[in-house]
């Protein structure tokens, strides 16, 4: 919950709890980003070289890491604040940056709720959508509400409670069959990306390359065993070959 507060988001997830556990035997753990202890980002890369367990930063970090991969899925929560993530968020995120490089949420789901006043819904529920996908969960959904009209406008509070059953449902089928759709282009390019950056900065980031040796991904099309197409191989062939150059003209 990236809220200072328990307002709208904090709401409509609750909607989304009561919905969860009528379909069956689900529990909720809510960890306020306000109550506990994160520092903010150095910048200093260390978690990428050495491993997160050297991070500077003393803090709740991992705490948090164990309870999500305690977990069976994870529900990122954060109102629009001045047209963005709310400021807890994105210490958060930022605490997270090496699991970008590192992704150890794949046998996971996840959805992003948030709530604005009226503006940058959609880029609030993308950014979180982004990060979430990044670390490794699969999003099944995106739910945001304008929360003055989810209030006052009876159409569209109906249509969103609809929206809000659908939601919960797709994310409880989800957490029961544990299955994952097959990558698509995006899924891709950012898995060859990352292989890419991972083996040309080896020496740079030794840690990223051995955790990526050790989960066997160095020579791999995706982090799971999937059936490509044709048209794809050659979509990630082109894709490698493009940041390959890149890479080595900007950084080499």
């Amino acid at each position: 919950m990236g809220s200072p507060r328990k307002g709208d988001s904090y709401k409509l997830t609750q909607l989304i709890e009561t919905k969860l556990k009528y379909l069956g035997d689900v529990e909720l753990k809510y960890i306020f980003l306000g109550k506990v202890n994160l520092g903010y980002c150095r910048g200093c890369s260390v978690c990428m070289k050495k491993g997160e367990e050297f991070c500077p930063l003393k803090d709740d970090a991992f705490m948090i890491r164990e309870e999500m991969l305690n977990a069976d899925g994870l529900i990122l929560v954060s109102p629009v604040y001045v047209h963005q993530v709310t400021a807890l968020m994105k210490i958060f995120i930022d605490c997270f940056a090496y699991v970008l490089h590192r992704p150890c949420f794949l046998d996971k789901s996840a959805m992003v709720i948030s709530t604005t006043e009226l503006s940058r819904l959609e880029d609030v529920l993308d950014y979180l959508e982004f990060n979430a996908r990044l670390w490794g969960f699969h999003v099944v959904h995106k739910l945001g509400m304008i929360a003055p009209a989810f209030e006052q406008a009876l159409g569209y509070r109906n249509t969103h409670l609809k929206e809000i059953e659908e939601a919960a449902k797709k994310f409880f089928d989800a957490l029961e069959t544990k299955k994952r759709p097959s990558p698509d282009m995006y899924d891709l390019k950012y898995f060859n990306a990352l292989k890419v950056k991972v083996k040309l900065h080896q020496k740079q980031y030794p840690y990223d390359y051995s955790y990526w040796q050790e989960k066997g991904w160095l020579d791999k099309d995706y982090f799971f065993d999937t059936h490509l197409n044709v048209l794809k191989h050659f979509f990630v062939w082109v894709i490698v070959k493009r940041i390959e150059r890149t890479i080595r003209k900007n950084f080499t």
